[in-house]
């Protein structure tokens, strides 16, 4: 999935700084499940998308250690995956592996 989420600034300083991917994805998670308890689509897919590519990054990061970030990754995936479906966004929906 091209970014589009996180800014190109933002997603080098995360593959420069691997050590603050946790808490990025940890605030995208967070922010999108307060959102997504009130059905707000719109609201939780930027904090979804950011937490997606976020885990992404760590996925594809030499220093990763176990298989967490690529479950990290899968939910965030799926939960990004709902949020457009939701939304009616079925043709962004295949850009999602």
């Amino acid at each position: 999935m091209p970014r589009r989420f996180l800014c190109p600034r933002h997603a080098l300083w995360l593959e420069q700084n691997p050590e603050n991917i946790d808490a990025v994805w940890s605030n995208g998670m967070d922010t999108a499940q307060q959102h997504l308890s009130r059905q707000d689509w719109s609201a939780a897919l930027p904090h979804l998308g950011c937490a997606y590519e976020a885990a992404g990054l760590m996925a594809n990061h030499p220093a990763r250690t176990s298989d967490r970030w690529l479950k990290r990754e899968t939910l965030s995936r799926t939960m990004l995956h709902m949020a457009l479906d939701k939304m009616g966004h079925r043709s962004q929906l295949e850009t999602l592996h």
